[in-house]
């Protein structure tokens, strides 16, 4: 009879089980960009802004268990209310929910879609499409350069749709290059999805 559930991947194979974040920081520290490397941060941007930290391939999970809620620490505005409740949240000045107030649209029922809608449309030059991905690129940069410091990660890697919005040149690259100033820093962003 043919084997069913984890069993049926074989002795050479682990089944983990975890959110997007987790597991694509997993991935880079595991077979990815960030092998070998003694602490990893990876940034996971798509419908929230998640992410985890590893160490030596391990994923650090925090003391409950639920660390690299990265989205919810203080670096955005702190006028802003976040679906949590709180007030200041860096998932409010990155994600989709910030570009659609950046461009006074509704806000999306689909965040990745919608986020990769006004990508596109920054691509075929819609001027507000571009500055409302600069801003969440500044906001971006400065949460990473918080992070980097704080914690001298020896590399960091970052996936989902705020790899677009890295890709959309040099607004973004200014961004970054004014925060990022810890030179034992190794950003190597791919797009995982």
């Amino acid at each position: 009879a043919p084997r069913e559930g984890p069993s049926a991947l074989g002795p050479e194979h682990v089944l983990v089980v975890g959110n997007d974040a987790t597991l694509a920081a997993l991935g880079e520290a595991v077979r990815g960009a960030a092998k070998g490397a003694e602490l990893h941060l990876h940034l996971y941007l798509d419908a929230g802004l998640g992410g985890a930290l590893t160490h030596r391939g391990v994923v650090v999970p925090g003391a409950s268990g639920s660390g690299g809620e990265f989205g919810h620490m203080p670096f955005g505005d702190r006028t802003v209310q976040c679906p949590c409740g709180a007030t200041g949240c860096w998932t409010t000045a990155v994600g989709a929910r910030a570009l659609a107030e950046g461009l006074n649209e509704p806000l999306p029922v689909d965040a990745v879609s919608y986020a990769t809608r006004v990508v596109d449309r920054a691509r075929v030059g819609d001027v507000p499409a571009r500055d409302a991905i600069a801003r969440m690129a500044g906001g971006l940069g400065r949460g990473i350069a918080g992070l980097v410091n704080g914690l001298l990660a020896a590399s960091m890697t970052a996936s989902g749709y705020a790899l677009l919005a890295f890709a959309m040149g040099s607004a973004t690259v200014l961004a970054l290059r004014g925060d990022l100033t810890v030179g034992s820093v190794i950003a190597v962003f791919e797009l995982l999805w």
